[in-house]
């Protein structure tokens, strides 16, 4: 026999016996007694399975890879009367999934900054002494899920490059979903209800770039419905917002690069759109009923573009050009309470607009 059919036999011979990396099912609490004993014993690629029942346990996740832990009925595993119901650390590809999570005296499901790639979906929070669910780290999901009455945030994330898809977040005592960090994104969730902003992307201390806000449904609420600070080149777009108490959206604290289209804003008691001290594109929004101003370029925002925007029966000016050298083009403008638009700054051009009243710049 040949050397080559030799080693050829022995390759296949050693693959053969290499053990194959199979999951387990481990279920609680049948075969172990509790969530946190199945965590400890399970390998990568394991299933725990959670049957129905009410379980008080602060589960902590560390130094794991690859394992899900799932509730065996959606909603029908309840985690209650703990500090925090989840905290990942340390660990890559965590699943979580299925669970109810009643009235933690901190935040409900935690995952650390030395965490990546792991998912949270569909879980119900309820009543977080603290924020509803709280993500840092690289590359998370946070899919489908429901967090009520938080006293703090709903949900908060940083980090760099996770996702909130799909998820519902009333009632939260502070913003709804606070983002920070690079590549983060928000989209196709609803926000009722919140004690400050239902949306902040950035903070005065901690900024955000490459952002994301889009196809959001925004209700109700004691701030701002859109909020972006100190977020570089950014982007807010097909979001609707209906009955905020503060205005639509609100950028500022120089965020630069920031687009801002295809929005909806109705009914909000402020401005429908403000640009602050910031560089923005503001194009093919709709914005009816302001309470104040439909769109305002503050004195301090840079120079930008206004384009192809409907404003409509706002109470104060349609559209209030404070700032200086931006272009405002192809808007259409109706039913202002004082003026269409409304000109202080110096060196903007205006081309194209449909407007019927124009405020003298000496008034």
């Amino acid at each position: 026999m040949s050397t080559t059919t030799l080693f050829a036999l022995a390759t296949a011979l050693l693959l053969s016996a290499a053990p194959v990396l199979r999951a387990d099912d481990i279920v609680v609490p049948d075969d172990v007694g509790t969530i946190q004993a199945a965590v400890n014993a399970a390998n990568a690629t394991d299933v725990i399975i959670v049957k129905p029942g009410t379980y008080s346990e602060a589960v902590t996740v560390d130094g794991k890879t690859n394992i899900t832990i799932r509730s065996d009925k959606p909603s029908k595993a309840i985690l209650t009367g703990v500090a925090q119901a989840f905290v990942v650390s340390n660990s890559d590809g965590i699943t979580i999934e299925g669970f109810k999570i009643v009235e933690t005296s901190g935040t409900s499901v935690s995952i650390g900054a030395s965490s990546s790639d792991c998912t949270l979906e569909n879980l119900e929070v309820v009543g977080a002494g603290g924020n509803g669910i709280s993500s840092a780290g690289t590359g998370h999901v946070i899919d489908d899920c429901v967090v009520a009455g938080a006293l703090l945030s709903g949900i908060t994330f940083t980090g760099q490059s996770s996702v909130c898809v799909d998820s519902f977040v009333n009632g939260a005592g502070f913003d709804g979903i606070l983002v920070t960090g690079i590549q983060q994104c928000v989209l196709d969730c609803t926000i009722n209800n919140s004690g400050n902003n239902a949306i902040q992307l950035g903070t005065e201390s901690v900024g955000t770039s490459g952002g994301l806000i889009a196809g959001n449904k925004i209700s109700g609420g004691l701030g701002i419905a859109i909020l972006v600070e100190a977020a570089l080149d950014s982007v807010v777009r097909g979001n609707t917002v209906k009955d905020a108490a503060g205005d639509g959206l609100r950028a500022n604290k120089a965020a630069a690069g920031l687009v801002v289209m295809t929005n909806k804003f109705q009914k909000v008691t402020g401005n429908g759109i403000t640009i602050g001290n910031a560089l923005a594109h503001v194009l093919d929004n709709k914005i009816i009923k302001a309470g104040d101003r439909g769109i305002h370029m503050a004195a301090a925002s840079q120079p930008s573009r206004i384009v192809n925007n409907t404003v409509s029966a706002s109470t104060n000016a349609g559209l209030a050009i404070d700032s200086d050298r931006s272009i405002i083009t192809g808007n259409r403008v109706k039913k202002s309470g004082t003026f269409d638009v409304a000109e202080t700054g110096e060196d903007n051009v205006f081309i194209d607009n449909k407007v019927k009243t124009i405020m003298p710049k000496d008034v």
